[in-house]
């Protein structure tokens, strides 16, 4: 199996259950060509081999010590002997592309064909949700999981009472151009632990704090990112992103730190209209928003590795051995 990451433009930290429940959240994000494999294998002899950072071969489902997998077998209540491994395409965790829900939509459709069940994108990435949020207890949101299970370019809104509504936005040729040649990604090679950030992001989270506020602000800038796309307005796309930023560095002071934002002020130097750290922030990977003028000076002296992406328009699928 094979599931996107994604980048999210706006609306991110309103599809986490603190703030949603109370005022529901949405988000525009899209997925990308960079992916999180899982590889299922009928074992010979009997048991459970898991293979990714580290190597289990447990007997039954019960000594799994990674957590989605050992949840994900609960859910399904697999007992078959099975060998998994995982692989993908940037660092497996800590990136703000959602590489950990990635990773669970890929193992959830797997269970899925290999139980027989038949389930559409909205069930895999409820299904992925409750797994992560209910059963793992992490600390996140809803928008990841989904943007994974259906691919393409979307706006997600998480409504009060859990569901979640998927409307794609339908961008014509010169729009998706202007905006996935004027995106540009940088891997910012720090670790940070997303869970801790968004732990503390939830807490911070009560009613009439200014987290609340500020994400209620991000979540605003969704319709107006969403008409930025369709027009193909990078300079409303790059506003808007800068405008985000500035807020999301205020929910937490883990957001950012001073080489972060050396990183950032460079790159407006440079010409980026504006940009913002994918995920929790904190580390992962920077994405900036850079007009086609700026463009050359900006790739020969901003420092850091650059990761070409297209969009993924599939989401999860299963793919065989020779693609």
């Amino acid at each position: 199996m094979r599931a996107p990451l994604r980048i999210s433009l706006a609306g991110g930290g309103s599809d986490l259950i603190p703030f949603s429940s109370q005022f529901g959240g949405q988000v525009a994000s899209f997925a990308i060509n960079k992916y999180v494999y899982l590889a299922f294998h009928e074992t010979f002899l009997d048991g459970i081999r898991l293979a990714y950072s580290r190597t289990e071969n447990v007997n039954d489902k019960g000594q799994i010590e990674h957590p989605l997998f050992k949840n994900a077998f609960h859910f399904f209540d697999f007992k078959e002997s099975i060998e998994i491994g995982s692989f993908a395409d940037v660092p497996s965790s800590g990136t703000g592309l959602g590489s950990s829900s990635a990773f669970t939509v890929a193992l959830v459709a797997g269970l899925r064909k290999l139980t027989d069940q038949s389930l559409d994108k909205i069930a895999i990435a409820e299904i992925a949700c409750h797994i992560e949020i209910d059963m793992c207890g992490d600390p996140i949101g809803k928008q990841d999981q989904f943007a994974s299970a259906f691919g393409g370019v979307n706006h997600f809104v998480f409504n009060q009472d859990g569901s979640t509504d998927v409307h794609p936005i339908k961008l014509d040729n010169a729009a998706l151009e202007a905006a996935t040649n004027s995106l540009f990604l940088y891997y910012l090679d720090m670790g940070r632990s997303a869970s801790k950030i968004l732990k503390e992001q939830s807490h911070l989270m009560t009613l009439g704090s200014q987290q609340v506020e500020n994400t209620a602000k991000l979540a605003m800038q969704v319709p107006q990112m969403i008409d930025a796309l369709l027009e193909g307005d990078v300079y409303r796309i790059g506003k808007l992103l800068n405008e985000s930023w500035v807020l999301k560095r205020e929910l937490t002071g883990s957001t950012t730190n001073s080489t972060i934002d050396g990183y950032y002020d460079l790159g407006l130097t440079l010409g980026a209209l504006g940009g913002k750290v994918l995920g929790a922030g904190g580390g992962g990977f920077l994405l900036m928003c850079v007009p086609q003028n700026k463009q050359v000076d900006f790739k020969a002296n901003f420092p850091l590795r650059q990761v070409p992406f297209q969009i993924d328009f599939k989401g999860v699928q299963e793919i065989s051995l020779l693609n």
